[in-house]
């Protein structure tokens, strides 16, 4: 039995539709043949514009999906890394302490003697020590990636979610007005004995609005709704639940926190250049869409998907990194003094590519040339460091590693070389 109300199962595209078969069903016998005729050609109609939709988005609502499946995998990796830490350095407390209280009660048997009890307990200090850094990393990275995924869920569920429903439901909404007004009509012409019955077919689809569908949708099932945030979960003995700075600064006088706001400062400044860029390639190539031939406006509509992603995935970026930055600020570090130059250098970018691109308007030049450019420029942008790679773990040591190269110009040596 359906529980829905009255009034909003009248509003939906499918109660309009039921109301417009009761009037063919009230019409008797001599309407049976051009009822049937009408619900094939309506039901056609729903389920090839349901299929089409539904492949449309169910791309995109996969690629969201793994996406957040993926952050939560590592979520998971830094969660379990942090308990092992943290098992790892407790069991170094304990074996320090009993070795410091043997010592104490100059228990030191008949296998060892005072000083080699002291050797070993300098070494486990030193060795819980270094445990303790290692926790302290894993325990950050942990943090992070938390606030990062709780960022990250509910960008999904309060922005991507919503914004996918809508444009299925309005685009399903488009392809089945057309034939429930045609049937209404002809419904109205045809038989005065469901005159009454027609006009309220027509009202009914009148009032058909997806902002309801998409209500009920949201509502109904609860599968969509937003989950509740995920909360930091100390493991074993530790007692620490914020992000703790670091004792003494890397070689190069920063320390991991410093270079982790260096990192998402300068992906946030990307982020933005790709979210405006982009903004201003998808104008040209509506532009070009609205005048091109139809040969070439499949190529133009896959041009346009690829841009919109793009400005997506920038926007998740975008905030799991504000997350990021946000505990970073937290936690006492000043966040605003790398964000401001990096967010000064990109609208200065931005602005150049702006006044560049007026210029090639000002010019008329709206070849195909042009366009190409525009669009080889935001690949350029968006192409510029690895944007939607979680940063790695900090190591325990700093070391100097090679670094991957590009060849530019290729080296051809002689016979004799």
């Amino acid at each position: 039995m359906d529980s829905r109300p009255s009034l909003w199962r009248d509003r939906m595209v499918f109660g309009a539709w039921r109301c417009l078969l009761d009037a063919t069903v009230a019409g008797g016998q001599a309407r049976l043949q051009a009822s049937d005729r009408y619900r094939d050609l309506a039901g056609g109609t729903g389920r090839s514009a349901k299929e089409q939709v539904l492949r449309k988005g169910a791309e995109t609502l996969q690629r969201a999906q793994a996406e957040v499946l993926q952050s939560v995998r590592e979520l998971s990796r830094s969660r379990k890394l942090y308990g092992q830490r943290e098992r790892v350095w407790a069991l170094a407390q304990e074996k320090a302490a009993d070795v410091q209280a043997r010592l104490n009660r100059s228990d030191h048997g008949l296998f060892h003697t005072r000083t080699s009890l002291q050797k070993l307990s300098t070494k486990l200090s030193t060795q819980s020590a270094q445990y303790s850094q290692q926790l302290r990393a894993a325990r950050n990275e942990y943090l992070l990636n938390l606030v990062s995924t709780n960022a990250h869920l509910d960008h999904y569920y309060q922005e991507e979610l919503p914004a996918l429903l809508k444009a299925l439901v309005s685009e399903l909404l488009e392809h089945l007005r057309d034939p429930l007004t045609l049937l209404s009509r002809t419904e109205l012409e045809a038989a005065e004995l469901a005159l009454e019955h027609a006009r309220r077919g027509a009202q009914a689809t009148s009032q058909v609005s997806w902002e309801q569908d998409l209500e009920l949708f949201l509502r109904e099932p609860g599968v969509f709704s937003p989950t509740s945030p995920q909360k930091f979960q100390p493991a074993g003995n530790d007692q620490v639940c914020a992000l703790e700075l670091e004792g003494h600064a890397g070689v190069a006088g920063e320390s991991d926190l410093e270079r982790e706001v260096q990192r998402w400062t300068s992906r946030a400044a990307r982020d933005y250049k790709i979210q405006n860029h982009g903004l201003r390639v998808l104008q040209r190539l509506e532009q070009r869409r609205k005048q091109a031939p139809e040969r070439e406006a499949l190529g133009i509509e896959h041009r346009l998907q690829e841009v919109k992603e793009s400005i997506r995935r920038a926007q998740v970026s975008q905030v799991k990194g504000a997350a990021r930055l946000a505990l970073l600020q937290g936690a006492g570090l000043d966040v605003q003094h790398w964000l401001k130059p990096a967010m000064t250098q990109a609208q200065d970018q931005v602005e150049q590519e702006r006044r560049l691109s007026e210029a090639r308007l000002s010019q008329r030049d709206l070849s195909p040339t042009a366009e190409d450019a525009e669009l080889s420029d935001f690949e350029e942008c968006e192409e510029t460091g690895e944007l939607f790679e979680e940063p790695a773990p900090p190591a325990l040591a700093s070391r100097p590693l090679p670094c991957p190269a590009h060849v530019v110009f290729g080296y051809q040596g002689v016979r004799m070389s």
